[in-house]
């Protein structure tokens, strides 16, 4: 395995055991599925983080239709996934969910 590969094999555990734990968390019936009641705790626990207020309705509904890729009503891991790559590859991670405020 080349030192790229290992790099990127490290990443990759890293993604998934970050969201491994966002469902040991937020995942309150156990389905292996966050439904958007468990979806806009996590959002509002990463908004609090970076010091910003709660997610809005009108920016949760955008959120979730972006991250709900098969329109489930559901995020699954690996729809999760998605959105913990795009905000650890966020370069203003001070405002990570700034699409989420009201205009």
């Amino acid at each position: 395995m080349s030192e790229q590969e290992v790099i990127i094999a490290k990443e990759e555990n890293s993604l998934i055991d970050t969201v491994n734990g966002i469902f040991d968390e937020y995942d309150d019936d156990g389905s292996g599925t966050l439904d958007q009641e468990e979806t806009c705790k996590l959002l509002d626990v990463i908004l609090k983080n970076q010091g910003m207020p709660p997610v809005t309705v009108k920016g949760f509904a955008r959120f979730f239709k972006e991250y709900d890729i098969n329109g489930d009503g559901l995020l699954s891991k690996g729809e999760m996934a998605i959105f913990v790559q795009q905000f650890l590859d966020s370069p203003a991670r001070d405002e990570p969910e700034s699409s989420m405020k009201s205009p």
